[in-house]
């Protein structure tokens, strides 16, 4: 990952497939949903896990730091866990 976020910070354009949401939290700045061949969601991850119906019917949750986030009433919710640490240092 950390190959792909140098080449990235250069100005390359990176397309990555993955089911797992922490690697699209950390790392990604648009995320496409894709169920049964057609895009469902196409935004920021932060907007793209809020819409939690769309997500459940392609199968996937939200990150868990963006599911304990959202439960405790944090808004925005936090996508990742650097974003929970860095959130304790301002208060």
């Amino acid at each position: 990952m950390k190959l792909i976020s140098n080449l990235n910070a250069l100005g390359k354009t990176i397309i990555l497939i993955t089911h797992d949401m922490r690697v699209v939290a950390g790392y990604c700045h648009r995320v496409l949903v894709i169920n049964d061949g057609c895009i469902i969601l196409d935004g920021p991850p932060r907007d793209t896990f809020s819409k939690l119906k769309v997500l459940k019917d392609a199968y996937l949750k939200p990150p868990p730091i963006w599911q304990i986030s959202s439960k405790c009433g944090i808004e925005p919710p936090l996508l990742t866990l650097n974003e929970f640490c860095l959130s304790g240092q301002s208060r």
